[in-house]
């Protein structure tokens, strides 16, 4: 299918001077309608790059491209637009043999000499893998293996939280309940749960008495002064924690090529600092009374304009001459602008509150960005910044990897924080900074690791295994595995369950898991089985192996005829074999798998409509074809050809989603 487009673009280019194949390829793309063709061209593009303006002119290039002769492709215009329908046999040809023929169809050698560095999963130490992790860690992977499969190199990294406040309080809850804590785990209970609770524990206990900040603080200051007892502790919490990550990594398939976390940077922080500050970028900023007295300034302000824009609404509203529309408008303005008024007085009043009665006269030091904020480096005390440790990571990786991009997979609500110190790199006139990318994407609604009401990822790999094994007996066909094959064929379907279920939503948007009209994670939607779901794809795989598994002849292009495959179904499965490889391109241009897992489905549906409609294995020709001399074998062995084909690109688009493919189920 790429020989088609590739020819298509070059004959359409030589129709124009102007016009170069490159300019005519990345336009080519598959109609909404299956009627309509095979490839259409939108020529609004042509027509603007040829200087013709308008519908009318590309009206004008789509008739020339349609009069047009392109060898064993018919052109048709319909409006400004151009499908091309490509003769039957040899569509079916071009995309068999393509998929035939490649290693892997999806694959190509774009990447080739370049890296990818992609940061993802990062949960933080001393606290289990909940589903907010679940979102990082199965989108970066799935990002890996789409860059993979383009030839890219690939270096995970596993950002791990080792290292911040947390460990005081974690520290603290320990030394306070470190002998109930043992006899839970001597119990049963798991050391990452038990943390998980000290921690929430602890919150709560800091939100009621102050001092138990404070004595949290200090043990962090501790820990940073390499002092013995908290860094035992802090060693303690960090193999316990990495010893349960790697369990959760082994069931979910994600491997990291680097688990260096914020602790691998403390001792190269200084240098990051210096460089700043030989760039002259590090500047001092305002002390804290300063600052408060500006975002006192500051409220004031849109307090005051608020105040105006209502007198001005409601003078505006007494006039005589409005119309019932003008007065509706009106009403509605105003009753914002009533509503903010109070709501900016008392942050003026909460503000006032803030501003310490003497200035101590101690700065931060930072970098002044161009919309005015300030990015801290130094804190006023001399300690760094979750933005100092940020660069230094950054530099790290490009000094060791020199990749063409960084891909943060972190959630949307982090963008504040990595807009500054890109911004930063590019200040410093660093040739990667380009290559920096924040691949956000939205939260699990209504789980907090530090009000104890997360849901963790165990509890739900489990419960969809359980359900897995559940649907196995009740099938009524069933297959038979042993147990130990049972077991792993439950724990890949469950898991596919979980992973396609985020993998098939558009990264940036949230999840609501909440049941509707009531509380609690609806977890019968969570880990549906059927439908648009992982173990939907999964069966499509196995069934086909199932056919191909009773086949006995030769599987090749050579013992096809592929005048055979002209059927709507045929010709509706084989346009969608011939998008995968630009539909990979697509997802690693908009770093979003959710484009692959909409694909696949799409492609299992043609692939179950097609075998629904179609005998395989035991097809028998029309009468037309018997009178045309189609063989019984000759037919069974295109449409295996066909069927394999299918599988092995269903197969591929699962393995860059990170799923596993059965061959039974």
């Amino acid at each position: 299918m790429e020989g088609f487009l590739d020819a298509i673009a070059a004959g359409v280019a030589a129709l124009f001077p102007e016009l170069e194949a490159a300019d005519v390829r990345p336009l080519l793309q598959t109609p909404s309608q299956p009627e309509r063709g095979d490839v259409s061209l939108p020529c609004f593009p042509l027509a603007a790059k040829l200087g013709k303006k308008g519908k009318q002119g590309a009206l004008e290039v789509a008739e020339a491209v349609a009069a047009a002769s392109l060898d064993g492709v018919e052109a048709e215009a319909a409006g400004p637009f151009v499908n091309f329908r490509i003769a039957p046999d040899r569509l079916a040809e071009a995309v068999l043999r393509e998929v035939w023929q490649r290693p892997r169809y999806g694959a190509s050698d774009e990447g080739r000499g370049k890296t990818v560095v992609i940061d993802f999963s990062s949960p933080n130490i001393a606290k289990p893998f909940h589903l907010g992790h679940l979102r990082s860690t199965v989108i970066g992977w799935s990002l890996g293996q789409i860059f993979r499969a383009l030839g890219y190199r690939v270096v995970g990294v596993n950002h791990l939280g080792d290292w911040g406040t947390q460990f005081g309080f974690m520290i603290a809850a320990w030394k306070r309940w470190q002998d109930e804590a043992k006899q839970r785990v001597a119990q049963g209970e798991s050391e990452i749960e038990v943390f998980a609770k000290l921690y929430a524990r602890i919150n709560s206990l800091a939100e009621e008495d102050p001092a138990v900040r404070e004595e949290a603080q200090r043990w962090f200051k501790k820990l940073e002064d390499a002092d013995p007892e908290a860094q035992e502790l802090w060693t303690y919490f960090v193999e316990r924690s990495k010893r349960e990550f790697a369990r959760i990594y082994e069931l979910l398939g994600v491997s990291h090529e680097s688990d260096a976390g914020e602790a691998f940077y403390n001792d190269k922080m200084q240098a990051t600092v210096e460089r700043l500050r030989a760039s002259g970028l590090l500047v001092e900023g305002e002390t804290k009374k300063e600052t408060a007295e500006r975002k006192l300034r500051e409220a004031r302000e849109r307090l005051a304009s608020a105040r105006e824009k209502l007198a001005a609404a409601e003078g505006e509203l007494a006039r005589e001459d409005l119309s019932a529309k003008q007065r509706k408008k009106l009403d509605k303005r105003i009753e914002k602008l009533r509503a903010e008024v109070p709501r900016l007085a008392a942050q003026v009043e909460k503000l006032a509150a803030w501003v310490p009665a003497e200035d101590d006269g101690e700065r931060p030091w930072g970098v002044r960005l161009d919309d005015g904020r300030f990015a801290i480096l130094l804190k006023a005390d001399g300690g760094t910044t979750y933005t100092t440790r940020d660069l230094t990571a950054a530099y790290y990786r490009a000094e060791t990897y020199s990749p063409e991009q960084i891909l943060y997979v972190v959630g949307s609500a982090q963008r504040d924080h990595f807009e500054p110190w890109f911004e930063i790199v590019r200040k410093l006139g660093e040739p990667w900074a380009e290559g920096l990318r924040h691949v956000g994407f939205g939260k699990y609604l209504g789980m907090s690791t530090r009000k104890g009401t997360a849901v963790f990822l165990d509890e739900v790999l489990e419960k969809a295994r359980q359900k897995a094994r559940e649907a196995a007996a009740q099938a009524t066909k069933k297959v038979e595995l042993s147990p130990e094959e049972t077991e792993r064929v439950a724990r890949a379907i469950g898991t596919g369950a979980v992973k396609f279920f985020d993998l098939k939503n558009e990264r940036i948007k949230d999840i609501d898991l909440g049941r509707p009209g009531g509380e609690g994670i609806d977890w019968e939607r969570l880990l549906d089985l059927k439908g648009d779901t992982g173990p939907y794809l999964q069966f499509a795989y196995a069934r086909l192996a199932g056919i191909l598994r009773r086949w006995e002849g030769p599987v090749s292009p050579e013992a096809a005829d592929f005048s055979l495959l002209s059927e709507l179904e045929s010709r509706a499965l084989l346009r969608a074999l011939a998008e995968f490889p630009a539909r990979v391109r697509q997802a690693a241009r908009d770093y979003e798998p959710s484009v692959i897992a909409r694909y696949v489905i799409d492609l299992a549906q043609k692939t179950h409509a097609f075998v629904h409609h179609h005998r395989v294995i035991d097809a028998e020709p029309t009468e037309e074809q018997k009178a045309a001399g189609v063989r019984p074998e000759t037919l069974r062995a295109t449409r295996v050809l066909l069927v394999r084909c299918a599988q092995k690109v269903i197969g591929e688009a699962l393995d860059l989603l990170g799923i596993e493919a059965l061959e039974q189920m």
